[in-house]
């Protein structure tokens, strides 16, 4: 339900307030008009926006010099909060025929807005906020005052300070987001002040102006009183604040757009947005206006933050609209407009299109079906947008039924009554938001609301045809753009698109700021620098835990940004929905910790991880035979079965016969030798179980949850089945899907990014680690280290963001993460054992999965995988594949095969599409045999394409050359130079570029088609195996969990296989 009534509605109350303003004859009394704003916001029917406004609106009529427009302003607020004293009375009879719950607060907020639109008839421009209640020379002449009284003796105390007027009338508004953000900073200052009282004067200043009732607003003891006290809290909060560069920006923020916040989202019980405001405000704001902004933001969990920065973005540029600096968009004859929605039975929508013919004065006139002009008044078209000329045009009769002024079908909205200019919807954009982000993942927060209605329909989005053409788009009543302000890039070829469409002006086509919410396509060394150099604002999102992406970042010359959210508004773990379940994980939560120190068997494994250095590069087999060892009895919980320790045995004694050769010959090994052997028992019998049995032991009636690797999950349910513990045995990939648990176990270290996650994601009330003495420490060390990036009051500005990891620190993990170390080697013996000729080389993708398998794909070949958020299978790029996802995989086949499968239905359709490659690919062909022709090396010919223009690094050119299912360089334009470089015919060039065009439609018609398959393809939790008919093909796919991902250089040939680890070290080893 709309938070506003209907047009006709608004217009009745009009009425009534006009009629009340009339029986007062005699001038209002200020302090009587006071009382009774106190008495409404105090009221049970006030809504928090309604506080603002009415106080905004009190302090605005106070300004007021105009004596005559004064005492009329203050009839109609005065006749306002009569009527809703009479609504609200039960003793009175009202005038109004509501008495829901909903039609109150609408009643309520139509006689406000109507006191607003008085006041918008002369100024237009004005912005009702609590913020906005004192002017900037107010603001300046209280932080004056600040300045003044640090100097003051008196004595603070806490009791006097708890006790007074003051914090009585503002607890009272606490439960507010607004107001408890303003407890929360007033905490935070007396916290500071009382710590040392006698050299924390600035602090100490601000509890003394908030003490004094005689200060620029005398208190009074009302909120009224006490808008100077706050602002005085908020501007200290910020100037004491360690992290200076973040709140620099927040400043520059609320003194540009003091209006400026984010609604609740949600119908009735609505979650604040509170704890994201600054953060949303410091990533997009810009200090030099003479460069673009390039700045990435390291947090949590980036979530629904890019289209937060989006909206708030978007915001900025209606209150710049509003200010009067945009250009405002006219129909013309000829255009088909969208004048609003007409609700049909079973509450469905029914859009009312008219055609629009001209402007007379300050009339306009449209027509339906039948051309038949009507008359109509600007007011009536405030909601209309422009829309395809394809639109059915409504019926006369339904157009004129629509405009009737009686009828209630003609809706107001709430954002821009209240904050813009009643011309917002036709006022263009200063630049369209082009947002990298996952489609599916946005999709819930999209489809949440924002002042009765979705945060799609405000702003408008839309994304890339398979053409690569923009999305077709009717735009809602309530959109505050004429056009949809939001552009979606799922891709990096779309990213591409928005950019050649920016740099070529197509259609007015301008973005104003680049938001990249999706850190895995940053992996591409060309795109990053693409978006490095295009003349556009860019906030990139990172989370901390991708360490490597954040030095790549900072490398290509971003700036980084700690995102980290304040804590202004406590949390309800209650509320759900997609707002509420990201906020939920950025709680901190309790961590205990249990210390095996004393297990003499534990002691041992924390040994043998230490001896990992001894191992270099020369012994690059024996190192990683030895690092696996180390991880599988790093993470084993419970005793061998006979069989496992059989199998276990062989493997150790088989290394210790090749370590002891090798200890012949470094001096290193032998230690590491002698201990082995002496202590092949007491390692073999390594685990953990009793610790986690004797902790559960101690309360068999608590619920608890411990996570471990999908392969060990089925043999610990067995194991714990019979003991009588309230325990669950949960995957990671379960802990992303459910989260939110009572007590979740974490039997061992899972490595620097999971244990991140692990020490800092609020999965559940209680995390339980039980560590190791060695694991401890690194534990420790951490913490200290993440506290930077998860809490604001350790982000000091002298403390230099750093992304590197102290040696010590790196190689802490590295002994007590052996898969690190794995995955490094792995990825050398990947390259010793499957590189062919060096220039023949395909820069591929290397995937760990679990089970100590591997598998190869093209770094821009296409997978299906199963993605940690979706859970169903997707078509796309490997590149964007990430540790913690799953691959779905035919062994031998490609994606290129997939699509084949699926376009050879039509024999005669997919002879023409494999001619048009043919065509398409010729720049390919021809760059080969350039390089061919003037005998070139890979770095000859990349000075020579750089000499061109062509700035690409050798594995990108090795790429092109080598790899067949490259179709075209991400950046298309490429194509003419690398023409002029090997001089090809016009003939052949004029045929490529629209066969590439032409290819790519095929290929995404074909995709589409193969997607929906996919996405309708059940995959059942767990599952291994699927099967899925394509075309005339069946396909057997398996599915594999990703441990880790790596880039390497392989021979074609090696590629779209499963190989087992234990395979490739024996034909390492035999080789």
């Amino acid at each position: 339900m709309s938070l506003l009534p209907s047009q006709s509605d608004f217009d009745r109350h009009d009425y009534l307030l006009k009629s009340e303003v009339q029986k007062r004859t005699i001038q209002i009394n200020e302090k009587s008009l006071r009382n009774q704003v106190i008495n409404f916001i105090d009221s049970p029917n006030c809504q928090e926006w309604h506080i603002a406004l009415v106080i905004w609106i009190f302090r605005y009529i106070k300004r007021v010099t105009d004596e005559k427009k004064k005492n009329a302003l203050s009839k109609y607020l005065k006749a306002a909060l009569n009527l809703i004293e009479q609504k609200q009375n039960p003793n009175k009879q009202s005038i109004f025929g509501y008495d829901t719950n909903d039609h109150n607060e609408q009643e309520i907020s139509s006689l406000l807005l109507n006191c607003l639109k008085q006041i918008k008839k002369e100024d237009s421009y004005v912005q009702p906020s609590i913020e906005n209640c004192l002017t900037k020379d107010e603001k300046a002449e209280i932080e004056y005052k600040l300045e003044n009284i640090q100097n003051e003796n008196r004595e603070i105390s806490i009791e006097l300070l708890d006790k007074s007027p003051q914090i009585k009338v503002l607890k009272k508004y606490e439960h507010f987001s607004g107001f408890s953000k303003y407890m929360y900073q007033l905490n935070y200052l007396k916290d500071n002040y009382f710590e040392d009282p006698k050299n924390n004067k600035v602090s100490k200043a601000s509890l003394l102006y908030l003490l004094k009732e005689d200060d620029y607003l005398p208190d009074n003891s009302d909120l009224i009183g006490l808008l100077d006290d706050l602002y005085a809290v908020s501007y200290t909060y910020k100037k004491l604040n360690p992290n200076k560069e973040f709140y620099d920006l927040v400043n520059i923020h609320d003194d540009k757009y003091p209006a400026f916040s984010f609604p609740g989202v949600g119908e009735n019980d609505l979650l604040p947005l509170t704890n994201l405001e600054d953060l949303v405000k410091a990533c997009y704001i810009n200090i030099d206006q003479n460069e673009p902004l390039k700045r990435f933001v390291v947090t949590r969990e980036i979530g629904p933050l890019g289209l937060l920065v989006a909206i708030g973005k978007s915001l900025t540029d209606r209150f710049d609209a509003t200010a009067g600096k945009n250009k405002i968009v006219s129909f013309i004859k000829g255009d088909i407009i969208n004048i609003g929605l007409k609700t049909i039975s079973g509450n469905k929508k029914r859009k009312i299109n008219a055609r629009y013919e001209r402007k007379y004065g300050s009339e306009h006139f449209i027509s339906g079906k039948n051309k038949q002009e009507i008359k109509t008044s600007e007011e009536s078209l405030k909601n209309a947008t422009k829309i395809s000329g394809d639109s059915n045009v409504s019926s006369y009769k339904e157009i004129e039924s629509f405009l009737d002024p009686k009828s209630t079908n003609y809706e107001r909205y709430l954002w821009d009554e209240l904050l813009f200019s009643k011309n917002i919807k036709k006022m263009e954009s200063s630049g369209k938001i082009l947002l990298v982000s996952e489609k599916a993942s946005l999709e819930s927060f999209l489809n949440q609301k924002m002042y009765g209605e979705t945060i799609r329909s405000w702003f408008g989005i839309k994304g890339f045809k398979r053409d690569y053409k923009l999305e077709e788009e009717i735009p809602s009543p309530q959109q505050l753009f004429p056009e949809a302000q939001i552009i979606l890039a799922t891709k990096d070829e779309h990213v591409y698109k928005a950019l050649d469409l920016h740099k070529k002006e197509e259609d007015h086509f301008n973005i104003s700021l680049i938001i990249c919410a999706k850190s895995s396509i940053l992996t591409d060394d060309t795109l990053r620098s693409r978006i490095y150099e295009a003349p556009i604002d860019t906030v990139i999102f990172n989370e901390v835990y991708k360490n490597g992406i954040s030095k790549s970042l900072e490398a290509s010359n971003f700036k980084p940004l700690i995102g980290i959210q304040d804590e202004y508004q406590p949390i309800d773990i209650e509320k759900g929905g997609a707002f509420g379940s990201y906020l939920i994980r950025s709680l901190k939560p309790n961590i205990i910790v249990k210390e095996m120190k004393d297990d003499k068997h534990l002691k041992h494994l924390d040994k043998l991880r230490s001896f990992l250095k001894e191992f270099n590069d020369e012994n690059i087999i024996l190192k990683y035979r030895f690092a696996r060892i180390a991880h599988n009895l790093g993470q084993k919980l419970i005793p061998f079965s006979e069989e496992e320790r059989k199998n276990f045995e062989d493997t150790l004694d088989l290394f210790l016969e090749d370590l002891e050769v090798q200890s012949r010959f470094i001096n290193n090994l032998k230690e590491v030798y002698s201990y082995l052997k002496e202590h092949k028992k007491e390692i073999i019998d390594i685990s953990r179980h009793s610790h986690i049995e004797s902790y559960l032991n101690e309360d068999k009636r608590l619920k608890h949850s411990l996570i471990c690797r999908q392969s060990h999950k089925e043999k610990l349910k067995k194991f714990f089945k019979n003991k009588d513990f309230n325990l669950d045995i949960i995957n990671k990939s379960e802990l992303d899907e459910k989260g939110f648990f009572k007590n979740l176990i974490i039997p061992y270290f899972w490595g620097a990014e999971i244990s991140t996650k692990l020490r800092n994601y609020h999965y559940a009330q209680n995390h339980i680690f039980f560590l190791t003495k060695e694991e401890y420490k690194l534990h420790k060390k951490m913490e200290k280290r993440e506290k930077r990036f998860f809490e604001k009051e350790n982000n000091l500005e002298e403390d230099k963001i750093s992304f590197e990891i102290s040696k010590e620190l790196d190689e802490r993990m590295e002994n007590l993460d052996p898969l690190f170390s794995l995955l490094e080697d792995t990825a050398k013996i990947v390259e010793l054992n499957k590189g062919g000729e060096v220039k023949e080389n395909i820069p591929s993708n290397l995937f760990v999965l679990e089970g100590d398998k591997i598998y190869l794909s093209p770094k821009d070949g296409d997978c299906l995988s199963i993605s940690r958020e979706l859970n169903k299978i997707t078509y796309g790029k490997s590149s964007e594949i990430s540790p913690g996802d799953k691959l779905v995989i035919a062994e031998g086949i490609s994606g290129d095969d997939l699509l084949n499968a699926r376009m050879e239905n039509d024999i005669k359709k997919f002879n023409y599409y494999k001619n048009l490659l043919k065509q398409a690919k010729v720049w390919q062909q021809s760059l080969k045999e350039y390089k061919l022709r003037e005998n070139l090396d890979l770095k000859e010919l990349r000075e020579k394409l750089q000499n061109f223009g062509v700035k690409r690094t050798e594995a990108t050119i090795k790429g092109w050359l080598n790899d067949p299912d490259t179709l075209q360089p991400q950046n298309k334009g490429d194509i003419a130079k690398i023409f002029a470089l090997t001089n090809e015919s016009n003939e052949i060039k004029k045929k490529c570029s629209p066969s590439i065009d032409k290819v790519r439609e095929l290929r995404d018609i074909a995709k589409e088609e193969l997607t929906k398959i996919l996405e309708d393809t059940e995959v059942e939790e767990n599952s291994k195996h699927i099967n899925v008919s394509l075309g005339t093909q069946d396909f057997n796919f398996s599915i594999h969990s990703i441990e880790a991902t790596k880039k390497v250089e392989v021979g074609r040939n090696h590629l779209y296989k499963i190989e087992s680890i234990d395979d490739l070290l024996v034909n390492e080893k035999n080789g």
